[in-house]
């Protein structure tokens, strides 16, 4: 089972977006505990906003952001 960042992230703050919810409790589900997954990472610059919906990374595999 893949690690929630932070663990005790609740998936309801997801819910105005219901395919990243649905993605991250499938990641979660199906990935072995070596994953950890963070759900809505928001990045911001001098001139915009951004935000990554899932980003999971792994020790031997790297990271993988999913929009």
């Amino acid at each position: 089972m893949g690690v929630l960042i932070p663990a005790n992230y609740d998936l309801r703050r997801l819910n105005s977006s219901r395919p990243e919810k649905r993605m991250v409790e499938i990641l979660r589900d199906q990935l072995s505990d070596s994953w950890k997954i963070i759900p809505r990472v928001d990045l911001a610059t001098e001139k915009r906003s951004h935000e990554i919906d899932v980003l999971i990374f792994h020790e031997k595999y790297g990271v993988i952001g999913i929009e």
